[in-house]
C-alpha cells in the first residue's frame, strides 16, 4: 500500500449514537420481550384449557341431565307397568276368590239336601300374597 494513503475519515453523527444505542436496547431486552411473548402465550393456553374446562363441564352437565331424564322416564315406565300388573293380578284374584266362595256355596247347598241338615256358611277364603 501506499503510504500516502489515508483511509476516509468516519463522520459519526448523533443518529449513529442514537441507533447504536437502540440496537443496545434492542439486544438488551431481547430476553425480557421473548419472555413476555412466551407469557402472553401461556395466558392463551391458560384461556384455552380454561374454556375447554369450561365446555366439558356444561356437557357433562347436559349428559347428567339428559341420563336424570332418562332414568325418569323409565322409572315412569316400570311404575306404570307394576300398577298395570297389580291391577290385573288384583283382578284376577278377585275372581278366583268370588269362584271359591261360589263353590263353597255350592258345596254346602249340596251337602244339606245330601244330609238335611242346615250348615252354617263358610268364611271367606282370600288370596294373600306371601
Amino acid at each position: 500500500m501506499d503510504s500516502n494513503f489515508q483511509f476516509p475519515e468516519r463522520q459519526i453523527t448523533q443518529q449513529h449514537y442514537e441507533n447504536l444505542a437502540q440496537a443496545y436496547h434492542v439486544r438488551d431486552n431481547m430476553d425480557d420481550l421473548h419472555a413476555s411473548k412466551i407469557n402472553v402465550l401461556r395466558g392463551k393456553q391458560k384461556q384455552n384449557l380454561q374454556n375447554f374446562m369450561l365446555k366439558k363441564e356444561r356437557e357433562i352437565e347436559q349428559m347428567e341431565r339428559d341420563c336424570q331424564k332418562e332414568m325418569d322416564s323409565i322409572d315412569s315406565d316400570f311404575n306404570k307397568q307394576e300398577t298395570e300388573i297389580r291391577q290385573e293380578f288384583e283382578m284376577k284374584r278377585s275372581k278366583l276368590e268370588a269362584r271359591w266362595r261360589l263353590q263353597a256355596l255350592i258345596q254346602k247347598t249340596r251337602v244339606e239336601r245330601g244330609t238335611g241338615l242346615k250348615h252354617e256358611a263358610l268364611p271367606d277364603i282370600l288370596a294373600i300374597e306371601a
